[in-house]
């Protein structure tokens, strides 16, 4: 029996097949656990992975996207020695960031057209950071067990692992990266449902955190603040106020962003946004 398991919530069955096909090349063939969302029986992550936290049955897991793929056969073995090095309390992941640079910390690669190293950061061993990506993450199976996903905070296909580090870190764990080869072919872009939930973490978290970083946003938690956020990475993806008065005012006032030190301070803070 092995010590870990991968739960895998898939949409594309033959994705999932050839993420799979690889475990055998593995020096350490993980237990899997597959969630079938082909017919989307479950609108959220969090929930398609609850669903399934009682049967685990290893002492550690990693929760994984349909689209990696391993660029060793020491992957498996790989995290589970960095596993060992960290605590039950802890977060375990693939890339990560710190609040006060910018750039992801991560050794492994992305993209589809382009396959690209993600971020500047390199990692040698671990690297403590905030939060982690969603796309291999893991830790001790009994945290998960005793602290399941947020269905409510994290009701869509985002952040549900930035949820789980911030909570992570309430109760006295921390979150960690390590190097590992895999390849996560994926663009990993930018839409409203990532924003909204960003919003809504901003809002549950901001009696907790002042400011919140994540791999793909970063932000003040405060009402002001976590609400304008919310306003400018939706403009950029050409999504505006549908009322007129509306539109025109909050325009003027981005605009006085960039004139302004004050105003850009008063709505964005001295933290790094994105």
């Amino acid at each position: 029996m092995s010590d870990i398991t991968i739960v895998c919530c898939y949409n594309n069955k033959e994705q999932f097949e050839k993420f799979i096909g690889q475990f055998p090349s593995q020096t350490i063939t993980p237990e899997i656990i597959s969630i079938d969302n082909t017919s989307n029986n479950y609108t959220s992550c969090a929930s398609a992975f609850n669903s399934v936290t009682a049967k685990i049955s290893t002492p550690y897991v990693i929760f994984s996207h349909q689209d990696i793929i391993f660029e060793s056969p020491n992957v498996i073995s790989d995290f589970i020695q960095s596993l060992e090095k960290i605590t039950s309390k802890d977060i375990l992941g693939v890339a990560g960031v710190k609040a006060d640079i910018r750039s992801t910390f991560s050794n492994i690669y992305d993209g589809i057209a382009n396959k690209k190293q993600v971020g500047q950061n390199r990692v040698n061993g671990l690297e403590e950071c905030e939060t982690v990506d969603e796309c291999f993450f893991g830790g001790y199976t009994e945290y998960f067990k005793e602290n399941p996903f947020d269905e409510v905070i994290c009701n869509n296909w985002h952040l549900y692992a930035v949820e789980q580090c911030l909570r992570a870190k309430k109760l006295g764990g921390k979150v960690y990266v390590c190097s590992l080869d895999i390849y996560h072919y994926s663009e990993g872009a930018h839409n409203s449902k990532l924003h909204d939930n960003f919003l809504t973490l901003s809002k549950a978290y901001h009696k907790d955190y002042a400011y919140i970083c994540t791999p793909c946003c970063r932000g003040n938690t405060g009402l002001i603040r976590r609400n304008w956020g919310h306003y400018v990475r939706n403009t950029r993806l050409g999504i505006k106020p549908e009322n007129p008065f509306k539109r025109k005012a909050l325009g003027l006032i981005r605009k006085a962003t960039k004139k302004s030190k004050f105003v850009h301070f008063l709505l964005f803070g001295d933290g790094i946004f994105k």
